[in-house]
């Protein structure tokens, strides 16, 4: 089976929260696509999620929100200058 894919914010946090394992993640203009790692009971959680017929634990849906936006934030720190990283720049060796 295929991973699934998705651009929804929340159902990617959902699906985190709930213990799907997040395989990659890429970014399309001002889209990121968070991809799954692929199985039948991803597809049938998502669809739970969609219409509405699920519950989650709220801290864990917190949680995974929040590494989901800490996703988000490390492109636009890393994309801010072409692909430069402007926030950590690293020096080898120091002068006295």
């Amino acid at each position: 089976m295929q991973n699934y894919i998705t651009r929804d914010f929340y159902a990617a946090g959902y699906l985190l929260a709930e213990g799907f394992k997040l395989v990659s993640h890429s970014r399309i203009g001002k889209i990121t696509l968070f991809e799954f790692e692929g199985n039948q009971s991803v597809k049938e959680a998502a669809d739970k999620y969609f219409t509405m017929q699920t519950r989650v634990e709220p801290v864990a849906y917190g949680n995974a929100l929040r590494s989901l936006k800490s996703i988000l934030h490390s492109y636009d720190k890393l994309n801010a200058d072409g692909d430069v990283n402007n926030y950590v720049k690293q020096y080898r060796g120091c002068k006295p």
